[in-house]
């Protein structure tokens, strides 16, 4: 969390603070952050680059939220992101700075945060203005694939970074490529190709804040009966039951979005991000935190695109190597574990006829 200190500003304000009505509901959190903005514009006469009044703001909404005792509700979680959200517009008020794309989205961070995203062919530039709505000190555009066209397009985008390796990396290698280049202490993880709402990706952030090494998003709700669900459902699934984590459903490393702690990144290595089946099996059998998520639904009540990983359309060259991404994980897992892993067979006394256990 950045150190930079300022005074607030008295409570007349020396600049004209916004009326109750201004903020909504959440006019007491749009008055704090207004009154944080005014003080920072006082003692740093309007010097601050749009990124570095964000992050500002967020470390003022950090403080805000460590000094409160919040529930751990769903309910109470929502309220959070609506306060966020106004204080953030307070803030960006009182610097006369733009507050587009829905405003900033704060999330509580004490650590360091960036993202990484795929930018292919289907890149939306939508998508990643949503992440530029977040508290990233740096957001790392892997592009492959894409025309001369989409490439002007985000480069227009500010305060992004685009790697641009010149070659076909083949499949999630981005992940790995999009690793090395940052160090900050969480890494969210996205494709472009999906629009999704920033108050969903704050949660993930707000996750790995709170100690997860590895935050997924829970399709729990969204799934149906089994008889629905497609065979990689069915094959991510086995692999967390196959590993004794039954409770993580079909919630993977595989789908996007998600976040990672640098440490858990150090732990499975950077090369394996590029295999996500293998470097979800290893982060589970390291012990990892890894925890499925329970997303809020976005304060406007729309169906967050954060589903929409899980119903993309596959080629039939691109699942079979996803299946045997999972072989491969699951051989790994074998040689450490045994070949029944964590499922033990109570029908059979199998050590007895010379076979696996």
């Amino acid at each position: 969390m950045r150190s930079g200190k300022s005074k607030r500003a008295n409570s007349g304000g020396r600049g004209r603070r916004p009326s109750k009505s201004s903020g909504g509901s959440h006019h007491a959190a749009y008055n704090a952050g207004y009154g944080e903005g005014i003080a920072l514009k006082q003692s740093e006469g309007g010097r601050l680059s749009s990124l570095e009044a964000k992050l500002r703001m967020n470390e003022w909404w950090t403080r805000r939220c460590m000094a409160k005792e919040h529930t751990a509700s769903a309910t109470a979680a929502g309220k959070r992101m609506q306060e966020g959200r106004a204080f953030a517009s307070g803030f960006a008020a009182a610097l006369g700075l733009p507050n587009a794309n829905g405003g900033w989205q704060p999330a509580p961070l004490t650590r360091s945060a960036a993202a990484v995203v795929h930018a292919g062919a289907d890149a939306n530039p939508a998508s990643i203005r949503q992440l530029l709505r977040l508290p990233l000190e740096e957001i790392i555009v892997v592009q492959e694939g894409a025309s001369e066209s989409q490439f002007a397009e985000l480069r227009a985008l500010p305060e992004i970074k685009i790697l641009n390796p010149g070659e076909t990396l083949g499949a999630d290698v981005w992940r790995a490529v999009g690793a090395r280049v940052t160090r900050a202490d969480i890494v969210l993880f996205a494709d472009a190709a999906q629009l999704i709402e920033a108050p969903i990706l704050a949660q993930l952030l707000a996750a790995a804040q709170a100690g997860a090494d590895v935050a997924l998003v829970s399709y729990a709700s969204r799934l149906g009966p089994f008889r629905e669900w497609d065979d990689l459902m069915r094959v991510r699934a086995f692999v967390n039951w196959s590993l004794g984590r039954q409770e993580l459903g079909v919630s993977s490393v595989g789908l996007l979005p998600h976040a990672w702690s640098r440490a858990a990144i150090e732990s499975v290595g950077v090369k394996t991000l590029a295999v996500p089946p293998l470097a979800h099996v290893t982060a589970l059998q390291q012990r990892l935190r890894v925890q499925a998520c329970s997303i809020v639904k976005h304060a406007s009540g729309k169906s967050s695109a954060a589903w929409a990983s899980m119903s993309r359309s596959h080629t039939q060259e691109s699942k079979q190597i996803v299946f045997g991404d999972h072989i491969e994980a699951l051989r790994a897992a074998m040689k450490l574990k045994g070949a029944r892993l964590t499922m033990p067979d109570h029908s059979r006394c199998r050590s007895a006829a010379g076979g696996a256990q």
